[in-house]
């Protein structure tokens, strides 16, 4: 089960990320990019957390004092405003702490372009729904099935992170970076040699050219003589019986001189 899709597919379902952005007072496409990237970032604030004693208790603490349908019902979440968002500000809050929820609104606002104010309320919205996907996905709500889900998310988490937003969150929230670490270098490593073999692959396509040339033009060239070679013979006979026609009528009409001139002097 892969959370961030889940939940990005919820929000991005029918007009959720326009009513986001009239809240936030941003437009609708930067609204539907602050959420794609604060919705792994909650999740990575959570997992970082969930790795820390007792942060999988104080998720699963936090769950429950959630409508158990939350998840589902994201659209009653957003529909709730101002008042939504502070609340879940808080109860996300809870989790991470003043400190953790001020570093990654900052972090997001300066990756988004979006003001810390409209960052903070986006979290205050997002914050519950992340957590109603975890409690609905999760086997149980006590700390290990909580913390197991979201150590299985970890790759999930840095696959959709944007580029460069890792690293900055990593640099910012202490502790992040080693949850993290492991996942984004995977990927990282993965885009790597992906791009290295796009880099290489002209030069292979090049070099097996050359290669290739080398028994290739000869091949040609005894192609194109097999081709010509009857032609060349048929242009050759052609020229040889010309010749000879041309002798034999130089000869006829030597003949033919010597024949006069006998006669005319009577030998």
């Amino acid at each position: 089960m892969n959370l961030i899709e889940a939940i990005l597919k919820l929000l991005k379902n029918g007009d959720l990320i326009q009513k986001i952005a009239s809240l936030l007072g941003i437009g609708e496409e930067q609204a539907g990019k602050a959420v794609s990237a604060a919705v792994p970032s909650i999740l990575a604030g959570l997992a970082g957390a969930a790795s820390k004693p007792g942060g999988a208790s104080g998720i699963a603490n936090a769950i429950s004092q959630l409508d158990p349908s939350q998840f589902d019902n994201a659209a009653s979440q957003v529909a709730g405003g101002t008042a939504a968002a502070e609340q879940g500000g808080n109860l996300l809050g809870s989790i991470l702490g003043g400190a953790g929820m001020g570093q990654l609104g900052s972090v997001l606002s300066r990756f988004t372009g979006v003001n810390e104010g409209a960052i903070g309320k986006l979290l205050g919205l997002l914050g519950p729904i992340v957590l109603g996907a975890i409690g609905k996905n999760s086997k149980g709500l006590d700390a290990g099935s909580i913390g197991g889900l979201l150590a299985g998310q970890k790759d999930n988490i840095a696959a959709a992170l944007p580029g460069g937003l890792g690293k900055m969150l990593g640099s910012a929230i202490p502790g992040l970076s080693g949850v993290l670490g492991s996942a984004a270098d995977t990927v990282g490593s993965a885009a790597r040699t992906t791009a290295n073999a796009a880099m290489n692959a002209p030069r292979e396509v090049q070099a097996s050219g050359s290669s290739a040339m080398k028994w290739l033009i000869p091949a040609l060239l005894v192609v194109a003589a097999i081709l010509l070679l009857p032609k060349m013979l048929r242009k050759a006979s052609d020229t040889a019986a010309v010749a000879k026609e041309q002798a034999d009528g130089m000869v006829s009409a030597t003949t033919q001189r010597t024949k006069i001139i006998s006669g005319a002097t009577g030998s």
